[in-house]
Formats: structure tokens, C-alpha cells, sequence
């Protein structure tokens, strides 16, 4: 796990972690089951206070996307289902930003449906290349 902080880009370090982390999910970088890297180990590497690390994790371990295992360390959690509607909500939620873009151009659900349809298509012809 290759996070890069930001130290100058006003989003707090624990909410960057979080977003790596949860990106990292959507992206299948990280898989159900998968052990986070131990808090020291990722506090280290990035060069951070141990506690911005654990502020992050149990973030993440309020949301549900996480569980700790006393002695074992951090895991993503295994209800894949779970997983799913995470990942669902966090697409959502970057459609709805692609829509407003969009809808300030004036385009019409018809002319946004038939680039979606154009750009699913043009990815099942090359394989998911681009």
C-alpha cells in the first residue's frame, strides 16, 4: 500500500488515509480479508503521528469497512456485500459530480447516455484497455 500524503493540500492527513484506503477497496487493491498495513509500519512510512493513523482506522472501523483483531492487527472486512454498497455509494457519489458537469454544459440525459454507451462499448472492444 502506497499511500502519498499531502501535506500542503488542506485536507487532514487521517481523512487522506481513509480516502487511499477506501479507493484502494473500490479498485480491488485491497480485497475482503486483506490485512492494512500495522499502524506503526504506515505512521512511519508516511511520516505521520501514530495517532493520525489510528484515527483513521477506527474511522474506517466505525464505518464497517475494517476490523481490528486484538494482537493481529487491521483487516478489510470480509461481508462482501457490504463492500458492494460501499463501493456503489462512493460511485454515486462521482457520477453525481460527472452529471453537474454535465448538466452546466447543457447537455441532455440522451447525449450523456449515448457517451456512457460509446465509452462501455469502446471498453468491451479493447479488452478494459482504455
Amino acid at each position: 500500500m502506497w499511500l502519498k500524503v499531502d501535506y500542503h493540500s488542506g485536507i487532514p492527513i487521517y481523512r487522506q488515509i481513509i480516502e487511499f484506503i477506501k479507493e484502494a477497496i473500490m479498485e480491488g487493491r485491497l480485497k475482503p480479508g486483506d490485512q492494512l498495513m500495522s499502524v506503526r509500519e504506515l505512521a512511519r512510512d508516511i511520516n505521520v503521528n501514530v495517532n493520525t493513523v489510528i484515527k483513521a482506522y477506527k474511522e474506517l472501523e466505525n464505518e464497517g469497512l475494517i476490523v481490528a483483531h486484538k494482537g493481529l492487527g487491521y483487516f478489510v472486512t470480509r461481508n462482501g456485500e457490504y463492500l458492494k454498497s460501499m463501493i456503489v455509494d462512493m460511485l454515486k457519489r462521482d457520477m453525481k459530480e460527472l452529471m453537474e458537469k454535465f448538466k452546466k454544459m447543457n447537455m441532455s440525459m440522451e447525449e450523456v447516455i449515448e457517451i456512457m454507451r460509446k465509452m462501455w462499448e469502446c471498453d468491451e472492444d479493447d479488452g478494459g484497455k482504455g
